[in-house]
């Protein structure tokens, strides 16, 4: 009976390999979450500061308007856009996930690369969306040999990581 329990049970895990790709029960060490800052803001206090500044030089209702109306979607298109696409994607499950071993790991206090399954990422210390912490900032990337799963979305031809989960 003992070991028909343990066969069960590793069917069960290698069945649960098979369709999802991985055995779960690894450390999660990073995962992407939408956070409110005063980045969103910005397009919106920027555009009515436009809009007053246009209207008291032009004295016009209008002219105030339009000139708000461009510096707030300008603004919001470069700042707050590619955050809220990003966690979009992520939350929507449009992402990629892959598992392996951290390969050809490069990392400096201003950048960070690595290659995973084959993909090729890297980003620059505390700028963009998504996972961008170098190792010497505190990163969980530890080098080569790491064993992680990971998922990542594709944005505007960059990778994004989202997820990362050791697996040891």
């Amino acid at each position: 009976m003992k070991k028909i329990l343990i066969l069960t049970l590793l069917f069960c895990l290698c069945l649960s390999t098979a369709v999802f790709g991985r055995v779960y029960g690894g450390t999660l060490l990073y995962e992407l979450t939408f956070k409110f800052s005063f980045k969103l803001l910005l397009p919106v206090i920027l555009g009515i500061i436009a809009f007053i500044a246009a209207r008291l030089i032009f004295k016009d209702y209008i002219s105030g308007a339009v000139v708000g109306a461009v510096v707030l979607l300008g603004l919001f298109f470069f700042t707050c856009f590619p955050q809220i696409k990003v966690y979009s994607l992520y939350s929507s499950g449009n992402y990629t996930e892959i598992t392996g071993p951290v390969k050809d790991f490069q990392t400096s206090d201003e950048e960070e690369s690595f290659t995973l399954s084959g993909v090729e990422f890297s980003y620059k210390n505390g700028s963009g969306n998504g996972y961008n912490i170098v190792q010497s900032q505190g990163g969980v990337i530890k080098g080569d040999s790491q064993l992680i799963y990971m998922r990542y979305v594709e944005f505007m031809d960059k990778k994004i990581i989202c997820y990362i989960e050791n697996m040891l």
